[in-house]
């Protein structure tokens, strides 16, 4: 998925809590790619782009899907800089992916800037047509990078820039995105019944855009989302509801978008699989738990895919491993998170990996191996709640 994937990962909260290491939510990160894309698709207004660059961020968004994203990126660079003449629309259609590129990998200070250069080409460009719903894109692109930062003053501050220009055109497709930014920092704070309120609002706000391929899987991801607060809350059958809603709703727009390649629809779905997987080991139904997160963990570590997503459901999986007393397939799990440590990086993985090795060497009688995995596995914990403290003190009213 995609910048939320989840988001798991670097925007997840205090890693000991089992509810909020659950999934990377893909919250901030998707919102990267959506923003800037969802109402101002450039398929859908190519009038004013130059065709061949058109088609280069067109075969560059294939690449990108299969899995070859830095060839992608390089391509579009090129053809940057030696096509001519480019327009506004081709130079926010630029830095649209260019913003998308880095998301992904979590390189902010990077958005930041490319969010500045967006607003300096708007300011050169004021009458264009889709000027104000790019700037409303730019300001939440901006905000989405302050708050992975860790600059939530900040972060507010533009949101709210953002919301007063979608007020401002009274475009409700634009307002989804600041609502769901507020869902996703409820739902971070523990404050699950608001955020999934919130998620339900953005849901609405979506259905009210032009059905493209990104409104197709923000709306998808709303609803997974909404299982994920209804899950942390024990609302098992409400989460199971949400899960099942989502599954549909994929189903149901498989195939419909002819350039977007198989894993834009199978990786979404494995990851609510994923979820679902999460509210069966709740219930006590091992072995349909063990199931769908093999299936899924299967999907997503291909190439292309959300790795990331796999790497949490192969942390839950070791942690059920454990509980269930199966040592070996715990052993097993572990090591192959292990493997994927270069890889795929990601720290709250790593947290959770660190504890579980500790647990596994414990159960093992390897004591002292285990503490010197408690020890780093503290030492990264405490410094990872420190850093999240002034997020758990935002006073969003």
């Amino acid at each position: 998925m995609f910048c939320a994937s989840t988001v798991k990962e670097v925007f997840s909260l205090l890693t000991g809590n089992p509810y909020l290491m659950a999934r990377n939510i893909k919250l901030l990160l998707f919102a990267g790619l959506i923003v800037l894309w969802s109402c101002n698709d450039r398929r859908g207004k190519v009038a004013g782009s130059n065709p061949k660059f058109d088609s280069v961020l067109a075969l560059a968004d294939r690449m990108g899907d299969s899995g070859n994203g830095n060839e992608a990126l390089a391509l579009v660079q090129r053809s940057f800089k030696t096509i001519q003449p480019l327009s506004t629309d081709d130079k926010i259609h630029y830095l649209s992916y260019s913003n998308i590129y880095y998301s992904r990998r979590q390189i902010f200070d990077r958005c930041i800037e490319i969010a500045d250069s967006m607003l300096a080409v708007l300011e050169a460009a004021p009458d264009h047509p889709d000027a104000p719903g790019w700037k409303i894109a730019a300001y939440n692109n901006k905000a989405d990078a302050l708050f992975a930062r860790g600059e939530y003053t900040n972060a507010y501050q533009y949101y709210s820039l953002a919301q007063m220009a979608a007020n401002e055109t009274k475009d409700s497709c634009s307002l989804r995105t600041f609502t769901y930014s507020i869902a996703m920092t409820l739902y971070r704070q523990q404050r699950f019944e608001q955020a999934a309120q919130r998620f339900k609002q953005s849901y609405r706000l979506a259905s009210q855009c032009n059905e493209d391929f990104n409104i197709f899987y923000f709306k998808q991801e709303q609803l997974d989302n909404i299982g994920l607060c209804y899950n942390a809350l024990k609302k098992y059958d409400s989460a199971m509801r949400y899960y099942q809603m989502a599954l549909s709703y994929i189903d149901a727009n498989t195939g419909k978008f002819e350039s977007k390649s198989a894993s834009v629809y199978e990786s979404p779905k494995a990851i609510v699989l994923g979820n679902m997987a999460e509210v069966y080991m709740h219930l006590g139904q091992t072995d349909s738990a063990i199931a769908l997160y093999n299936h899924s963990i299967a999907i997503n570590l291909q190439k292309g895919y959300t790795n990331s997503d796999a790497r949490i459901d192969q942390t839950k999986l070791a942690g059920l491993y454990l509980k269930l007393g199966d040592l070996k397939s715990a052993k097993e799990t572990l090591d192959l998170i292990e493997a994927e440590r270069d890889t795929i990086p990601d720290e709250n993985t790593d947290i959770k990996w660190h504890k579980l090795m500790w647990q596994y060497l414990e159960l093992k009688g390897d004591s002292l191996a285990a503490s010197r995995y408690m020890r780093e596995y503290i030492t990264a914990y405490e410094a990872h709640q420190t850093a999240n403290r002034s997020l758990m003190e935002t006073d969003l009213d």
